[in-house]
């Protein structure tokens, strides 16, 4: 399994399209362990990228 570090915007948006294609994978198959992996990494990067602030400063 040839799994990358996502490090910047491109990065992201092929692992997202991946994530897509992959998205009904059957459970247990080599698509669905490699569909997991790629939503971690996307969950991971996201929150580095775009944090969201606890709480409203109204």
């Amino acid at each position: 399994m040839d799994i990358k570090p996502i490090r910047n915007d491109e990065d992201h948006r092929m692992a997202v399209d991946e994530i897509r294609a992959r998205w009904n994978a059957e459970a247990g198959s080599a698509d669905e362990v490699r569909l997991d992996a790629l939503a971690t990494l996307v969950d991971d990067y996201e929150r580095k990228r775009w944090p969201v602030n606890g709480g409203c400063s109204c």
